[in-house]
């Protein structure tokens, strides 16, 4: 399966070599390089730079640092007329720049993601729900008593919690006992 996935990755990637121009539309829509002090003045370049990493080749810090501080918002999705994701494009240039790093370093750099992740998760869901809401995804010490559901949040649930409440009104409703685990 493994082999698969990559092999759907790649395909994806040889797609986007094939389809790119480097017309630089993606990059004169995105909101980030005046934020993260990239010169976007040749888009062009930035684009090519950016292809040039999912080949393997050298390429313009710029390109490296655009990819590196995409924020996902998709504006760049639409502008493209080449049937082309940016957004995706720059996963993957991102994802190339990291294969360059040895295997220790790649871990250390997953592992401080992940908890630079957690880290945010907590914040955003203690600015976004009052402690009595957060604490419904906090499991009760009642554990004596089975519960009809296990309600597994996974680790991400709070940066859409609204999801969640909205599950749990309804099994409140539907008077199901539940037990909340998971969650960061």
């Amino acid at each position: 399966m493994e082999a698969s996935f990559e092999f759907a990755l790649d395909a994806r990637v040889a797609d986007i070599l094939d389809r790119c121009t480097s017309c630089g539309a993606c990059v004169d829509v995105c909101p980030m390089p005046g934020p993260a002090g990239i010169d976007a003045s040749d888009s062009s370049a930035i684009a090519a730079g950016v292809l040039a990493i999912l080949r393997g080749e050298d390429h313009p810090e710029a390109s490296a640092r655009w990819a590196s501080v995409c924020t996902g918002s998709g504006h760049c999705i639409p502008a493209c007329q080449y049937g082309v994701n940016p957004r995706f494009m720059l996963t993957m240039a991102r994802l190339a720049k990291e294969k360059q790093k040895a295997t220790p370093d790649r871990r250390r750099t997953g592992f401080s993601r992940f908890t630079g992740m957690t880290t945010g998760v907590r914040v955003l869901s203690r600015l976004q729900l009052p402690p009595d809401l957060l604490a419904r995804f906090r499991p009760e010490d009642d554990a004596d008593e089975t519960p009809d559901v296990v309600f597994y949040t996974g680790c991400n649930l709070l940066k859409t919690p609204h999801i969640a409440l909205l599950c749990f009104d309804i099994m409140d409703a539907l008077g199901i006992r539940y037990r909340v685990m998971g969650g960061p």
